[in-house]
């Protein structure tokens, strides 16, 4: 393409450079910030989704396996400790992940909305500008998603499996999506938090770790509580039952605040550990990773 048609159509220069290899390997090797959602205070963003998606596919591997080993006294005598416990009920991870999907798109929704007063131009909910942008970047979204859906579907159908959830983006491996809503709207709420305090959130030392303390132990008991019921004593209980209701909307609390803290300069090591370079080109794999592997597991088990 001479340089006097680049000139002339630039948008066309710019989708004709969507596919090229070069410039896609350019931009998923490179460690540095590409966009205001790749800036310094969502660096640790990476770490999270790298470290949640790896989590996630260790527990679905370790639960498919328990499903169907061969030896069934092995894997009632291996689902009575408490490692295995630990990590084939380790499903909340996945919320980790809704939770940083509704933290960044309530983020560009509110970055588009703020940015502009037009919004405060009507009452009238449909008439806003930003319900029209809202409704844009969710259409980009499916647009850029889909592709990788397709040809998951086309998988799908090899196998026989059912794809019209896979299609409208409502399964996406995991079958009762309503229930990771808790999640996505925590991360919502948490975009929304960031967005109006990130430059006058003020917190003591102390309060800090005290916050970050309860915050790990608190997930380390939803993952581990349900080794009671393991060991025998009864989930007939309204306990049981307020687990089942709240774990998963809790544990996006957690993650929450410790997102919150990692991006407002509170989170020290561990934002340092998360924000660490090499760790960003992986994470840029996450969604492709998290959506192949269960077909990776459906071809090896």
């Amino acid at each position: 393409m001479s340089v006097t048609t680049i000139t002339r159509y630039p948008k066309l220069w710019q989708s004709l450079k969507a596919f090229s290899l070069y410039t896609n390997t350019r931009q998923l090797l490179s460690t540095g910030s590409q966009s205001a959602g790749d800036s310094q205070a969502f660096a640790s963003l990476h770490g999270i989704r790298l470290i949640t998606l790896v989590l996630t596919i260790y527990c679905h591997t370790c639960y498919l396996y328990s499903l169907i080993a061969a030896n069934v006294y092995n894997v009632q005598v291996l689902d009575k400790t408490f490692w295995q416990h630990f990590t084939t009920n380790a499903t909340q991870w996945i919320d980790t992940l809704f939770l940083v999907s509704g933290f960044l798109h309530a983020y560009n929704v509110l970055q588009t909305s703020w940015s502009t007063s037009s919004m405060r131009k009507t009452d009238n909910w449909f008439g806003n500008w930003w319900c029209y942008q809202y409704l844009l970047i969710v259409f980009k979204r499916y647009v850029r998603l889909t592709p990788s859906v397709l040809a998951y579907i086309a998988g799908l159908v090899l196998l026989e499996h059912y794809w019209f959830n896979q299609l409208t983006h409502t399964d996406m491996i995991y079958s009762k999506i309503v229930g990771h809503i808790g999640p996505y709207c925590v991360g919502i709420i948490t975009a929304y938090l960031y967005e109006k305090y990130k430059h006058s959130f003020k917190i003591s030392k102390k309060l800090n770790i005290i916050l970050w303390t309860v915050c790990v132990t608190v997930n380390i008991a939803i993952i581990s509580v349900g080794y009671l019921w393991i060991l025998g004593y009864s989930y007939r209980n309204w306990l049981s039952v307020a687990y089942g209701a709240i774990n998963r909307t809790l544990w996006s609390v957690c993650w929450a605040y410790m997102l919150f803290a990692c991006m407002t300069g509170y989170g020290h090591i561990v934002q340092r550990v998360l924000a660490w370079p090499p760790l960003v080109p992986l994470s840029r794999l996450t969604f492709q990773a998290n959506l192949y592997h269960a077909l990776k597991l459906i071809l090896n088990y």
